[in-house]
C-alpha cells in the first residue's frame, strides 16, 4: 500500500513539473507580448495621435482660417458667420495644441514646441488683426497682407517639420518592435526544445512508474477479494431482503433475510426471475422499462413481493447496478410501518376533522410575509370569506391598521427572540365590515417545511360586553353607595364593622379607617348600649327588616337624629345598616312651611295673573294680579265668568281650548287672546289652563295669564319695519360678531340667491371669495370699534358662484350695555354699473389707441410717401425743359416708374395697414389650435422640409377660441413664417408652440431657437413699422407690426422676450369670452 502511495505521490510530481514548464513557457510568451503590447500603445499614445493633431492644427490654419479670409475678400462669405466660424476654429486648434504638448517630448521636440508656440503668438496677432479690421469697417478688400501671410506660412512650415520629427521617432520604435519580435521568437523556440527534452525524460519516468503501480494494483486486487468475502459476510447477516440480480433480471444471488421474507430456499429462489417475487415486474408494465425508470431517478420506491404461500408482502425497494454483475435489489418489510402510518393518516384525519369543526378561529400564517396559509371552516364560515379569497390573504387584511405594528411585533418576538406562545387581545373584521373583539392566542409551526404562525382566535365580544356591562353595574353600585346620601354600614353578626360609605364619614366625622373595626355600640349613648342587640337582634331574626329611629353620637360627641333601616344579609353573617340623619328633615319640614308662606305671598304679589275654578266654571281663587289686569275687584268677579270677557273674534277659540284642557288633565293649554276691561277697552292676555281636577291638594282648573297688550304693539311695529326692509330690492343682512348671519331679506334672496332659510345661521364668509377674507377681517373690526362703513365698493358670491359687485354700507349694531353686538349690512349690485364704467374705461383706451395709430400712421404717410413724391416731382419738371435729349429723357422715364412703382408700394402696404386696422365684419367662430397649424404647414410645406424645421406642439389643455379665424391664422403665420426666416445658419431650426388655460383666460407662446434680438437696443422697435433688425435676409418690417395689430384688434396682447443667438419667445395672452 505505502510503495502504491509513493509511485502516485511520484506521478503526480512529475506532472507537476511537466505542467510547471509549460506553464512558465505560456507566462513568458505572454510577458514579451505584453511589452510589445505596450510599445504599440506608447507608439500609438505618444506618435499616431500627435501628427494627427498637428496635422489637423496645420489644416485649420490654412484651410479653416486663411482661405476663408481669401473667400470674404470674393465677397462668398458673410462677415458676421466668418467670424464665428473663425473663433470656433481658433478654439479648436487651442485644445489640440494643448493636447499635442502633454504628449511625450524628446528634447529635439522641445526645441521645436518652443519655435513653434512664437510663431503661433504671431499668426494669432494677425487674425486678431484681420478680425478687428472686418469689425470696424466692415471692409473686405486685401484682408490679408504679405506679412500676415509670411506668418500662416511659417507656422504651417514649423508644423511640418514637427510632423517630419514625429514620423521619424515612429519609424525608429517600429523597428524596435520588429526586432524585438525577433529575438522573442528565438528565445520561444529555445524554451520549447528544452521542454520537449524535459518531456522525454519525464515520460521515461512515468512510464516506470506505471509499471510500479500495475504491481501495485495485482496486491490490491488480493485485498479486493478478501474484502469482497467480508462484504458477503455482511450481505447474509443484514435485515434487510437482497436479491442480486443478472442482466436477464434472474436471480443469482439472495441472503437469508430473504429466504425468511418469502418463505423460499436459498436454490429455489435462485432458479426464479424476480418478475415472478415482485407481481408489479410483469410484462403489461414493461418491468424493464419500470426499472430503467428507477435507475433514473435512484429512489427508493414502495412495491409488493409474493410469498411462496401467495400472500403479498409490503416493501420498501431500492434497486442498483453492479458494474459486470446486473443489479441489487434491497427490500425492507414495511407491513408494521404500514400499519403505523395508516394509524397515523387516520389520525390527522380526525385532527383535521377536529381542526375543521372546532368552534375557534384557527389561521397559519408565514411568519415572515404575513401570508395566510391555512384556515379552518370556522373562519370560512364566520368572517364570510371563501376560501379562495382565503389563499394569498394578508392577515393584517382582516386587522384594524391601528393593530398592524401588534401583529409584526409578535411575529418578531415568535421568530427571534424566541417566545413560545404569545397571547394578545385583538379586534378582527368580517368582510362586510363587522368588527370581533378576539382572545388571540400564537405560537410557531413549521409548516411545509417553512416557519409559520399557528393563531388560535376566541370571539370575547359578547363576553366583552358582559365584562364591561359587570363592570359598569360594580362601578355604578360602589359609586351608588359612596355617592348614596345616606350613611350605609355592613355590620357582622356580632356588632363589628367592615365597610362603609363616604357618607357614613361624613355624618359622624371619622374616617372610613376608623369606622371600620368598630362597634356599632360604640356609636350608641353609653346608657343604652347593653340594650342594643336586644331591640336591634330580637325583631331583626323574625322579620329580617327592621327600621326604627334613634340618636347616635359623632366623633366630636353630638347626638344626630337618625332613622336606620337594617336588613339580614343572604347569608345571616350580618347586617346591612342605612342610616339616614333626620335631623335635616326636620330643619326641611320647618323649612316647608315657612316656603308655603313665602309661595303664597309670591303667589300674591306677581304680575302674572292666576285664577282657579271648579268644575262648575265658578271662581274659587283670584290672585291679586286678576284685578290689575282686568279691573274687575274679587267681588265683581264672581258672577262673572271669564269666557264672557272674551273677544268675540277669538271666543271661539277660547272655549275650544276650555275644552280641550277640560278633556285632557295635566297637559297645558297655551292661549293668546283679547278680553274686555272693566273700563270697557279690550287687553292682551297670553297664559296657560291646566286641568289639575286629579290633584288632590288642588282639584281645579287652573289658569295663569299676564298683560301682553305692550309687547303686541311692538310687535306690530316691528312687522310693519320688517315689511319696510323686505319691500326694498337692497340686501339687508344682520350678523353677529362672530360672523353668524342673523337677518336676511326679501331684497338679499334677489341679490345673492339664498333663501333666508338656507342663509341664517351661516358665515357671512360663505359670500366672499377667499382672497376677501381679510378685507372682510378689517371690516369687522372697524365694526367692533364702533365705527361705520359707507359705499363700500367691492365684490361677493352668488348661490350659483357668480361673482358681483356690490356697494356695502355697514353700521354697528349696539346692545343694552352699549357694547356691539353684531352689524347690519345694506348691500346694492352694482355689477351693471361697474360692467359699464369697464366699457367706458375700454372705448377711452381703443380711442387713446386709435389717436396714437393715427399719429403714427400720419408719420408714415408724410415720411414713407415724401421720397417717391418728391422724385416724381422732380423728374417730371426735369422732363418738361424743351432741351431735352431723347436718351435722357428715356432715362428720366425708367426712373420716373421706378419712383411710380415705390409710391405703388407704399400705398398698398399702408392700404393693408388700414384693412387690419378698420372694424371687423367676419363672424367670430370655435378656431381648433391644431387644425389651423396643420393648415399652415400644408402651405408652407416646401419651406419646412427645405429648412428641416421641427415642430414641438402642446395643445393638450386648450385647443380652441372663439374668435377670427383669419386673424389668428395671419398671426401664425407671420410667427412661425419669421422663426424660419430668422433662423441661425447651422442649427435646424426648433420651434415650440404651446397653449394654456390662465385666470384671466389664454395664452400661447411661440419660441425658436433662432438669431434673436437685441432688446436692450432695439426693443421698443420690435412692434414698429418698417422695422427690421437682419439684413441678410429680404423682408419689409411689417410682419410683427401686423401681428401686434391683429392681436390687439382680437383684444389680446403680445409681449416678446428674446436674446441674441438663444432664441425669441412670443406670449400672446387673450381674455376669457365676455371679458
Amino acid at each position: 500500500m505505502l510503495n502504491k502511495i509513493t509511485s502516485a505521490i511520484r506521478l503526480y510530481f512529475l506532472v507537476f513539473l511537466l505542467s510547471g514548464a509549460i506553464l512558465g513557457i505560456g507566462i513568458y510568451g505572454i510577458y514579451q507580448l505584453n511589452v510589445m503590447n505596450e510599445n504599440t500603445k506608447t507608439l500609438y499614445a505618444d506618435r499616431v495621435v500627435p501628427i494627427e493633431q498637428l496635422a489637423a492644427i496645420r489644416h485649420s490654419y490654412i484651410y479653416d482660417i486663411l482661405f476663408r479670409f481669401v473667400d470674404l475678400e470674393n465677397r462668398t462669405n458673410e462677415p458676421d458667420l466668418l467670424l464665428r466660424e473663425i473663433e470656433e476654429t481658433q478654439q479648436v486648434i487651442e485644445k489640440s495644441w494643448e493636447s499635442y504638448k502633454k504628449t511625450y517630448l524628446t528634447p529635439e521636440e522641445v526645441e521645436l514646441v518652443t519655435q513653434t508656440e512664437l510663431l503661433k503668438e504671431n499668426v494669432d496677432s494677425a487674425i486678431s488683426t484681420i478680425k478687428q479690421r472686418i469689425r470696424n469697417d466692415n471692409q473686405v478688400e486685401d484682408l490679408v497682407d504679405e506679412a500676415q501671410r509670411a506668418a500662416f506660412n511659417a507656422i504651417t512650415g514649423k508644423l511640418n517639420e514637427l510632423i517630419d520629427l514625429q514620423v521619424g521617432i515612429s519609424t525608429q520604435v517600429s523597428k524596435g518592435n520588429e526586432q524585438l519580435y525577433r529575438d522573442t521568437t528565438k528565445k520561444f523556440i529555445l524554451f520549447i526544445v528544452i521542454a520537449l527534452l524535459s518531456a522525454l525524460g519525464l515520460a521515461y519516468i512515468l512510464l516506470k512508474g506505471i509499471w510500479e503501480l500495475i504491481l501495485n494494483l495485482e496486491g490490491s486486487n488480493r485485498l479486493l477479494k478478501s474484502s469482497e468475502a467480508k462484504y458477503r459476510a455482511f450481505i447474509e447477516n443484514a435485515g434487510d431482503s437482497i436479491f442480486i440480480l443478472d442482466n436477464e433480471l434472474n436471480i443469482s444471488e439472495v441472503n437469508e433475510s430473504a429466504c425468511n421474507l418469502l418463505g423460499y430456499t436459498r436454490e429455489e429462489l435462485k432458479q426464479t426471475k424476480y418478475s415472478v417475487i415482485n407481481p408489479t415486474w410483469n410484462t403489461e408494465t414493461n418491468s424493464e422499462g419500470f426499472l430503467a425508470q428507477s435507475l433514473d431517478e435512484g429512489k427508493v420506491y414502495q412495491s409488493q413481493l409474493k410469498r411462496k404461500n401467495g400472500t403479498l408482502v409490503e416493501i420498501e425497494v431500492n434497486i442498483k447496478v453492479l458494474e459486470n454483475v446486473g443489479f441489487i435489489s434491497i427490500a425492507r418489510d414495511t407491513t408494521e410501518r404500514r400499519k403505523v402510518e395508516l394509524a397515523i393518516k387516520q389520525s390527522e384525519e380526525k385532527y383535521r376533522d377536529l381542526f375543521n369543526k372546532t368552534p375557534a378561529f384557527i389561521t397559519i400564517w408565514d411568519i415572515e410575509s404575513f401570508t395566510i396559509l391555512e384556515v379552518n371552516n370556522t373562519v370560512i364560515e364566520k368572517f364570510g370569506y371563501t376560501l379562495q379569497e382565503w389563499e394569498g390573504m394578508s392577515v393584517l387584511q382582516y386587522r384594524p391598521p391601528e393593530e398592524h405594528d401588534q401583529v409584526k411585533e409578535s411575529a418578531r418576538l415568535l421568530l427571534n427572540e424566541g417566545q413560545p406562545v404569545f397571547h394578545e387581545m385583538g379586534t378582527q373584521i368580517k368582510r362586510n365590515s363587522e368588527t370581533m373583539q378576539v382572545e388571540i392566542s400564537s405560537h410557531k409551526i413549521i409548516y411545509k417545511n417553512r416557519p409559520a404562525v399557528l393563531s388560535h382566535a376566541r370571539d370575547v365580544t359578547e363576553q366583552k360586553k358582559a365584562e364591561e356591562e359587570l363592570r359598569k353595574s360594580e362601578v355604578q353600585f360602589r359609586s351608588l353607595i359612596d355617592h348614596a346620601a345616606d350613611a350605609i354600614f355592613m355590620v357582622t353578626d356580632w356588632g363589628m364593622i367592615f365597610d362603609v360609605n363616604q357618607s357614613a364619614s361624613t355624618l359622624f366625622q371619622y374616617s372610613r379607617d376608623e369606622l371600620i373595626g368598630m362597634s356599632v355600640l360604640d356609636l350608641y349613648p353609653e346608657q343604652i348600649r347593653s340594650t342594643v342587640p336586644i331591640i336591634i337582634w330580637d325583631p331583626l331574626k323574625q322579620s329580617n327588616i327592621y327600621i326604627n329611629e334613634t340618636v347616635l353620637y359623632r366623633k366630636d360627641g353630638q347626638g344626630v337624629h337618625v332613622e336606620i333601616s337594617r336588613k339580614m344579609l343572604p347569608d345571616a353573617t350580618g347586617t346591612i345598616a342605612i342610616v339616614r340623619d333626620i335631623t335635616e328633615r326636620f330643619k326641611a319640614e320647618e323649612k316647608l312651611r315657612q316656603s308655603e308662606e313665602k309661595y303664597r305671598s309670591l303667589t300674591e304679589n306677581i304680575t302674572d295673573a292666576i285664577v282657579l275654578t271648579d268644575a262648575d266654571n265658578v271662581t274659587i281663587y283670584r290672585s291679586p294680579a286678576t284685578e290689575r289686569i282686568t279691573g274687575y275687584t274679587d267681588e265683581e268677579a264672581q258672577n262673572i265668568n271669564l269666557l264672557d270677557l272674551v273677544h268675540p273674534d277669538d271666543k271661539a277659540h277660547s272655549v275650544e281650548g276650555y275644552l280641550k284642557a277640560m278633556n285632557e288633565p295635566g297637559v297645558p293649554d297655551h292661549f293668546k287672546v283679547r278680553i274686555r276691561h272693566k273700563k270697557g277697552h279690550f287687553v292682551w292676555i297670553e297664559g296657560t289652563t291646566l286641568n289639575m281636577f286629579h290633584n288632590e291638594s288642588i282639584k281645579a282648573l287652573v289658569t295663569n295669564f299676564r298683560d301682553i297688550t305692550l309687547r303686541k304693539q311692538v310687535e306690530e311695529q316691528l312687522a310693519l319695519s320688517a315689511l319696510i326692509v323686505n319691500s326694498t330690492d337692497d340686501a339687508i343682512i344682520s350678523k353677529t360678531v362672530e360672523g353668524e348671519i342673523t337677518s336676511w331679506n326679501h331684497g338679499a334672496e334677489k341679490v345673492l340667491g339664498y333663501t333666508a332659510e338656507e342663509a341664517i345661521g351661516q358665515s357671512i364668509y360663505m359670500l366672499i371669495a377667499p382672497e376677501l377674507f381679510e378685507e372682510e377681517v378689517m371690516i369687522s373690526e372697524n365694526i367692533k370699534q364702533g365705527k361705520s362703513v359707507d359705499h363700500y365698493e367691492t365684490r361677493r358670491i352668488r348661490k350659483d358662484g357668480r361673482v358681483i359687485n356690490v356697494s356695502l354700507t355697514i353700521s354697528p349694531i349696539m346692545g343694552e350695555s352699549g357694547q356691539v353686538i353684531g352689524a347690519s349690512k345694506i348691500m346694492r349690485d352694482i355689477t351693471e354699473q361697474k360692467t359699464m364704467e369697464l366699457e367706458r374705461d375700454k372705448i377711452m383706451d381703443e380711442l387713446i389707441q386709435r389717436n396714437r395709430d393715427l399719429e403714427q400712421f400720419s408719420y408714415i404717410v408724410s415720411h414713407n410717401l415724401r421720397a417717391p413724391v418728391a422724385n416724381i416731382i422732380s423728374i417730371s419738371d426735369f422732363m418738361l425743359r424743351p432741351s431735352l435729349n431723347p436718351a435722357k429723357k428715356e432715362q428720366l422715364g425708367e426712373g420716373l416708374a421706378k419712383s411710380v412703382l415705390a409710391l405703388d408700394g407704399v400705398i398698398k402696404d399702408l392700404n393693408q395697414i388700414l384693412q387690419s386696422k378698420r372694424e371687423v365684419s367676419e363672424h367670430t367662430s370655435s378656431v381648433n389650435f391644431s387644425e389651423l397649424l396643420h393648415a399652415i404647414k400644408l402651405s408652407i410645406a416646401n419651406l419646412v422640409e427645405e429648412n428641416r424645421v421641427h415642430f414641438i406642439i402642446d395643445f393638450a389643455e386648450v385647443d380652441e377660441m372663439v374668435t377670427l379665424k383669419s386673424y389668428l391664422y395671419s398671426i401664425f403665420y407671420n410667427l412661425i413664417t419669421n422663426s424660419i426666416k430668422y433662423r441661425q445658419p447651422h442649427i435646424d431650426p426648433i420651434i415650440e408652440i404651446a397653449s394654456k388655460l390662465t385666470d384671466s383666460g389664454i395664452e400661447i407662446k411661440f419660441k425658436d431657437n433662432g438669431l434673436g434680438i437685441d432688446l436692450q437696443k432695439k426693443g421698443e422697435q420690435v412692434f414698429g413699422l418698417y422695422k427690421r433688425f437682419h439684413s441678410h435676409t429680404e423682408g419689409k418690417g411689417m410682419g410683427l407690426y401686423m401681428v401686434k395689430t391683429q392681436v390687439e384688434t382680437l383684444g389680446g396682447k403680445i409681449s416678446i422676450e428674446s436674446e441674441v443667438s438663444i432664441g425669441t419667445t412670443f406670449k400672446i395672452e387673450f381674455g376669457k369670452p365676455g371679458k
